[in-house]
């Protein structure tokens, strides 16, 4: 499974999860109610903002789940849904987070591979042919095709 799929999977139950817990401040009495259905809302919250704001996205998530279960913690149901929606909506860093940070690149492993970039004509570009990979006619596939 990929990397975006599985992060989109995730999200998917992760959200079912929220619908859950809004289902259990729905049927609550009292600050029950409340509680579910303003914690449902923040954990949706914090799916939206996870890809860009991981921090308060994880603050949210956490601060969306505590609530219902410090009010219900003597049931079984609530603390589980709460335990499995910390689980799989925890914001993972992905490939694309580590190399978009605002920081400049390295050469080696994901933000180099990010920087690749290709021609169907020409397969890997100029820029990326200099720094990545040593020029064609040095290498024996280059020779046999006429490298440059």
């Amino acid at each position: 499974m990929n990397p975006t799929l599985r992060r989109r999977w995730l999200a998917a139950l992760t959200a079912i999860l929220a619908v859950m817990y809004a289902t259990v401040g729905v049927a609550g009495q009292g600050s029950v109610r409340p509680a579910g259905l303003l914690g449902a809302s923040v954990i949706l919250a914090s799916l939206a903002l996870a890809r860009r704001y991981r921090w308060l996205a994880i603050t949210l998530l956490v601060l969306g789940v505590a609530p219902l279960v410090a009010l219900t913690w003597w049931s079984i149901g609530t603390p589980a849904i709460a335990i499995t929606c910390l689980i799989l909506g925890w914001p993972r860093r992905t490939h694309s987070m580590i190399a978009s940070n605002g920081q400049e690149p390295t050469e080696l492993g994901t933000a180099a591979a990010a920087r690749v970039q290709t021609d169907p004509g020409q397969g890997l570009s100029r820029v990326a042919r200099g720094r990545l990979l040593p020029p064609l006619a040095d290498t024996d596939v280059g020779q046999q095709h006429g490298g440059r």
